[in-house]
């Protein structure tokens, strides 16, 4: 069984306000579980309206499908989302 862990922190220079930063991190969010069936969720910066922290967890029995997955994810994001700054990312492997 492998597990791997994804941390990501956002620069998001296209909203303006906490409840703009809320929607689209709740779209991202919610398509990303949908699309990848990922566990997901806003781990940092909650306050700081175009700062975010977002973290992703998916579990294979094959380590290749999990760093694929974690590649796709953040194609997507940069696809699906283009105003989004992927500034700093930690993936973990367990």
């Amino acid at each position: 069984m492998a597990v791997i862990i994804i941390q990501i922190k956002l620069y998001l220079p296209e909203v303006h306000s906490l409840k703009e930063k809320r929607s689209v991190l709740k779209s991202l969010l919610s398509k990303i579980h949908q699309r990848y069936n990922a566990s997901c969720a806003e781990l940092d910066y909650m306050d700081l309206w175009q700062t975010s922290k977002v973290g992703f967890a998916l579990i294979s029995n094959d380590y290749k499908v999990l760093q694929s997955s974690s590649e796709k994810i953040k194609l997507f994001m940069a696809h699906e989302f283009p105003g989004l700054v992927i500034v700093e990312e930690d993936i973990e492997f367990f």
